[in-house]
């Protein structure tokens, strides 16, 4: 499975935003997309809304969106992994800007929030977990 996010720019009485699009293992044609409330690339704490399914073209396309709807850039892509779904969606993002284990927890209404998942320390030579993790800096 895959995921893009997209800055979509220059649709007139809309606000600049990123489209979080997310390809699910249940087959459908279309794309489960999320967009940003603010112009601010979605990551820990974002809000984000439910909007309706893009085409899967998304995946891979960058440039002017039909009937005057502005313009998409890809601002990060890569592999997800989806680890569970109920209320809440739980996936593991591995693209440049998006890595590592999420949720986005429905806040009612159509509104989500993206919160990190607890992450499994990896361990380092002879067992230990490296001082960055332990930490919390890894």
């Amino acid at each position: 499975m895959r995921y893009v996010v997209l800055h979509h720019t220059g649709w007139k009485g809309r606000e600049n935003h990123y489209d979080l699009l997310l390809e699910l293992p249940s087959g459908e044609a279309r794309l489960k997309t999320f967009s940003t409330l603010q112009d601010i690339f979605p990551a820990t704490g974002s809000e984000l809304k439910l909007i309706s399914p893009h085409r899967r073209a998304y995946l891979d396309y960058t440039g002017p969106v039909s009937g005057g709807r502005g313009f998409v850039t890809r601002e990060d892509e890569g592999e997800l992994a989806k680890c569970a779904e109920s209320k809440e969606l739980s996936l593991e993002f591995s693209g440049k800007r998006l890595l590592g284990r999420f949720r986005l927890r429905s806040l009612g209404a159509g509104k989500y929030i993206l919160e990190p998942l607890m992450q499994r320390p990896q361990k380092g030579p002879k067992g230990r977990i490296p001082s960055a993790q332990a930490e919390g800096l890894g």
